[in-house]
């Protein structure tokens, strides 16, 4: 996948493949698909600090996103 960021509580991250953004969750190893229906490669997700929601910024340009 690509732009991995893990969330808060470092019990999952989210990365993004073609036309899908997942969410993987260490503990059962296992990736779901949180949305899907555009090319996604190199979007870029970030938590909030309660790691209960995710921005998306697609397509992610690199200079001037604010980590």
């Amino acid at each position: 996948g690509h732009n991995p960021r893990w969330a808060p509580d470092a019990a999952s991250f989210v990365y993004t493949r073609g036309p899908e953004i997942f969410i993987f969750d260490i503990e059962s190893r296992q990736s779901r698909v949180i949305a899907s229906g555009a090319n996604f490669d190199g979007a870029l997700a970030r938590w909030n600090a309660a790691g209960t929601h995710l921005l998306i910024q697609w397509p992610w340009r690199g200079i001037g996103w604010s980590e």
